[in-house]
């Protein structure tokens, strides 16, 4: 069998502008992986709630493009199960997006400690900002320590571009891995009255909801600065959502808002 490429999904729930994605999938059959953690159970019962949609729209689109394998799902710490299954597997490299939280830090760090004795690494790809803070540097080389020369040097260079789409098609890896059933996991079992309100009130979740949000937005953001405290009025963006997850990337949204100012630029 050849060595899968293995996706450690924690965030960034989308196919466009997904480096880690395009990395696992240059590697070889695509093994995405998602862990229900410490971690994931210590947010909040609507966060987990949210994160449970954006996981099952994540996982049905991925089935489109690998005809029919989704998103492994297991319960446990990542780096308790992973180092073994990458063994089993003959894997050497595990990617992942880089969302930069003191957990996420030093989740990471403990990953990094049991591939070591593997001589397996983690691979983190950029994603979540719209310009890796490496890449700005001030007139020493080092980091600005004061917004506004930071500013300034961000738009002269300008933000980085979105990486490529993940292609129509993917070929997945067939190892039967076993994992949790996504047609009856309930992330938030403790959220109780508020589901009923959640369900009938909140925003369209997955990626392609948040490409719709994001045009939507556009084709009014010229009201945006004298309506966007007008609590009676639709008014404002709506993605916040969105970025939390990693449904849609702020490299996508400039991308995207340059495009339009050219188009139209009223």
């Amino acid at each position: 069998m050849t060595a899968p490429g293995i996706l450690w999904l924690t965030r960034d729930f989308r196919l466009r502008d997904n480096p880690a994605l395009l990395a696992a999938i240059a590697d070889g059959p695509l093994l995405t992986v998602f862990f229900i953690d410490r971690l994931t159970m210590a947010q909040g019962a609507a966060s987990r709630w949210r994160l449970e949609r954006a996981l099952r729209i994540f996982d049905a689109a991925l089935r489109v493009r690998t005809g029919g394998k989704g998103i492994v799902v297991l319960r446990g710490e990542a780096h308790e199960i992973l180092p073994a299954l990458m063994k089993r597997l003959s894997v050497r490299q595990l990617h992942q997006s880089d969302w930069s939280t003191v957990e996420m830090q030093a989740l990471q760090d403990r990953m990094r400690a049991a591939l070591r004795p593997l001589g397996a690494g983690l691979i983190l790809h950029p994603g979540h900002l719209l310009v890796h803070p490496g890449a700005v540097r001030s007139g020493n080389g080092g980091a600005y320590r004061v917004y506004s020369p930071f500013a300034r040097a961000v738009r002269q260079r300008g933000p980085d571009r979105p990486a490529a789409d993940a292609p129509p098609g993917i070929e997945p890896c067939t190892e039967p891995l076993g994992g949790l059933d996504l047609s009856t996991l309930d992330l938030a079992p403790d959220l109780h009255r508020g589901r009923a309100a959640l369900e009938r009130f909140a925003a369209p979740a997955g990626e392609e909801a948040a490409l719709a949000g994001l045009d939507d937005f556009l084709d009014r953001a010229c009201a945006y600065p004298r309506e966007r405290d007008r609590p009676d009025l639709d008014a404002t963006s709506r993605l916040s959502d969105h970025l939390a997850v990693g449904e849609i990337s702020p490299r996508t949204i400039w991308a995207r808002a340059m495009l339009r100012a050219e188009i139209s630029p009223e």
